[in-house]
């Protein structure tokens, strides 16, 4: 076992029960083992949101029940009608979910079109709109060649989680239910499909554990929120396992809107019960800039959006689009500011243990390899003795009050003084952040620099192809040039470049290289 989460991450738990209840629990326990050993076992439904209207029912199998009777629309009997398969079942569903087709559409008599054709037959309607989407497993789930297929019980859903859109959770009035969205154009939906092995990411628990073991990073967030908190509403973007919505219930915020994709979501407001925080947040599961808030505006936005060389995963996008959308003219962010540094170091020993290698190992050249690993930066803990230059440079400053999203694609030129005469081996970027009331210069919260203390980011290392010779108090000058990847959305296409003189000869010295990140 590894360290164990600091202390400032232990929230108080909520009381133990007695131990009358610990055997009733440890019985019933023992007996959910027995049923689930029969494979047949019924679990208690939950709400589902039907297919042609806002109306909320009580389980997925009255659904189709609800269908009939309000809509006029008996789409059991059309499935079976129409002797759908399977995947046209999924992509009938989908496509009733994504391009709001109205009941009408499957009255028998009112409209026929649907049987000359399928317009859900790209297979783009294989993928569901909701996540989980009970009504689609009940439509798959039955057999549709049993006649009595209509009292067949509903099975045991594939997640417990409970899912609402905006108009469930006022139907059904659980202001801590977990909203579910769905896309609202095909664009969005391929964007989406884009994203996914993005937000699958954070759906995992190593991601998370490596996060909340950085007592510097989510120390200087607890800090930062305790002082903007009180009294205030709170909108936390990207909130993960939710330790920073606690953070901010916890410091007094009347109401905090806790929003995800990533499905760590459905823990976090578990996270939030077992603190007793529950009831000052309200869980959103879904892409922000499509979900339902249910307030206007802010006071405070929060977020822990900063990647590896602060911009990469490129979540930044919708921090500033939350910010122009919900935030109050006098709210604040946390953070508010953020600085991209650059940095040069000289270790020929780590050069050749990363480049130099796939030149001559056991005997063998690897240069295709080497050249795919000088593509991209590695992520490491840089040693601050091997720095080389005078002084870090400042690559870009972002005032996250002003910014805008065309902010973050930019080209920067910097000087470097270099200490000694030596080859560059290696560029490092690293950043840090700040927060600043409205009207007050911003503190730096963190910084990820090599001469501070160590977090999860560590600092981006761009090994050059070739150490690259510098001169004592000679100037290097060099030209960064940072953009959105070609390939990836979330990631980025780094160019740098570098020139200077020789001592001897005084003729130029130059080098450039790309990298993604």
């Amino acid at each position: 076992m590894g360290d164990s989460i600091p202390d400032l991450l232990k929230l108080p738990m909520s009381s133990a029960p007695d131990a009358d209840d610990s055997e009733s629990d440890e019985q019933d326990g023992a007996d959910a083992w027995d049923d689930e050993d029969e494979g047949d076992a019924l679990v208690q439904a939950e709400p589902v949101l039907c297919l042609f209207c806002a109306d909320v029912v009580a389980a997925p199998e009255v659904v189709l029940e609800h269908c009939k009777e309000d809509h006029h629309c008996d789409l059991v009997a059309w499935v079976k009608r129409q002797l759908l398969p399977t995947e046209d079942v999924i992509r009938m569903v989908n496509y009733i979910r994504r391009e709001h087709i109205p009941a009408e559409v499957f009255v028998e008599g009112k409209n026929r079109s649907l049987t000359k054709g399928r317009p859900w037959s790209d297979d783009g309607y294989m993928l569901p709109v909701q996540p989980e989407d009970h009504a689609l497993s009940s439509l798959l789930i039955w057999d549709w060649d049993e006649p009595d297929a209509e009292a067949a019980p509903f099975p045991a859903p594939r997640s417990s989680a409970h899912c609402l859109s905006a108009v469930d959770l006022s139907a059904a009035g659980d202001t801590n239910s977990i909203q579910e969205t769905s896309p609202n154009s095909r664009q969005q939906f391929v964007d989406d499909q884009r994203n996914a092995s993005y937000f699958d990411s954070y759906s995992g628990f190593n991601i998370h554990c490596e996060m909340l073991r950085d007592k510097v990073r989510t120390e200087s967030y607890r800090q930062a929120i305790s002082k903007v908190s009180a009294g205030k509403t709170v909108l936390d973007v990207g909130c993960g396992t939710g330790v920073l919505s606690c953070f901010a219930a916890r410091a007094g915020a009347t109401l905090v809107i806790a929003v995800d994709r990533a499905d760590i979501i459905n823990f976090a407001q578990e996270i939030a019960r077992e603190n007793n925080l529950a009831e000052g947040i309200r869980f959103i599961h879904g892409d922000l800039d499509q979900v339902r808030l249910p307030l206007d505006k802010v006071d405070v936005i929060v977020s822990e959006w900063m990647g590896y060389f602060l911009l990469f995963e490129g979540m930044l996008d919708s921090v500033i689009s939350a910010r122009d959308k919900y935030l109050k003219a006098e709210g604040t962010m946390i953070p508010s500011a953020a600085t991209l540094y650059l940095t040069a170091v000289s270790d020929e020993a780590e050069w050749q243990g990363a480049v130099g290698l796939w030149d001559n190992a056991y005997g063998l050249k690897f240069a295709c390899l080497k050249k795919h690993s000088l593509y991209y930066p590695s992520v490491l803990t840089v040693d601050p003795a091997t720095i080389v230059v005078q002084s870090d440079q400042v690559l870009r400053a972002f005032d996250l009050m002003t910014c805008a999203i065309e902010d973050l694609q930019f080209d920067s030129h910097i000087l470097f003084l270099p200490t000694k005469s030596c080859s560059i081996t290696a560029l490092v970027g690293y950043f840090d952040v700040a927060h600043g009331l409205p009207g007050q210069p911003p503190t730096v919260m963190f910084s990820t620099s090599p001469k501070d203390e160590t977090t999860h980011w560590a600092q981006s290392v761009f090994y050059l192809k070739q150490p690259f010779p510098v001169t004592e108090g000679v100037t290097v000058k060099v030209h960064a040039v940072i953009a959105k990847s070609r390939e990836d959305t979330r990631g980025l296409r780094v160019v740098f470049s570098m020139e200077s003189r020789d001592a001897a000869t005084l003729l130029p010295n130059k080098w450039t290289q790309t990298y993604e990140v």
